[in-house]
């Protein structure tokens, strides 16, 4: 139940979805660096418990979050039309790059135009694509599940699809670094890609909270930036 329903709530409801490594399960347990830097350290100074809701499928996270379910989503890029309906802090904790998983050697790196990619199916989650990953001559097979990223490596792994993207070419390393059975791959960057990632806020959320946020991450990001924490999940 989120803080702005109920004046009893007991903790700051955060909604997640998968994104190896900021945001995951490990033996039933929500972890992950980003869900570690906000309980951990971000929260502590806001003086706030959080609880984590999920994970959701991504689309559905959306429409809970604006049906008023939680107070808070975690990893949330900004884009107009998301600025118009949810509440956005001052900066962002992370920046992350777009990558692409393709058989090793097959593909520059960076990949710089979809004139390089057509022909390729490439498997996908609901998160935005940026640039010209939008070029409609381009071919997608979606999944829409809290697990995308691991069905999505099992069909590369399968020969259903010739790539998988995501926002976030960590997250492709991650798994990659833990998949067995694989050919030979690689993780190429999708240039001119580099988005903000935020935690956001319902609107109907007082923006006291917001503020204290904004206030705790400009502390927490001097002591122990992101990229650092990061770190310590990719070389586990």
């Amino acid at each position: 139940m989120s803080l702005f329903a109920a004046a009893s709530a007991s903790a700051f409801s955060v909604g997640i979805f998968i994104l190896e490594p900021h945001a995951m399960v490990e033996n039933g347990r929500v972890t992950g660096a980003a869900v570690e830097y906000l309980r951990d350290h971000i929260a502590p100074e806001m003086g706030e418990p959080v609880e984590f809701v999920g994970p959701r499928p991504f689309p559905r996270l959306l429409e809970e979050f604006e049906e008023g379910q939680y107070d808070a989503l975690l990893l949330i890029s900004r884009s107009p039309e998301r600025a118009s309906r949810f509440v956005y802090p001052r900066d962002p904790y992370a920046m992350l790059v777009s990558g692409l998983l393709v058989p090793a050697g097959s593909l520059p790196d960076p990949v710089t135009s979809a004139t390089q990619l057509r022909g390729l199916r490439i498997g996908y989650t609901a998160a935005m694509r940026p640039g010209f990953m939008r070029d409609p001559s381009l071919t997608y097979d979606l999944v829409n599940a809290p697990s995308a990223t691991l069905i999505n490596f099992r069909k590369y792994r399968e020969g259903r699809i010739d790539a998988v993207f995501n926002p976030d070419r960590n997250a492709l390393l991650y798994r990659l670094h833990r998949t067995k059975g694989l050919k030979p791959s690689a993780v190429v960057t999708i240039a001119g890609t580099g988005e903000g990632m935020y935690t956001v806020f319902h609107p109907k959320l007082p923006r006291r909270y917001v503020e204290s946020y904004e206030k705790a991450l400009d502390k927490v990001r001097r002591e122990l930036p992101y990229q650092t924490l990061l770190q310590r999940y990719m070389n586990r």
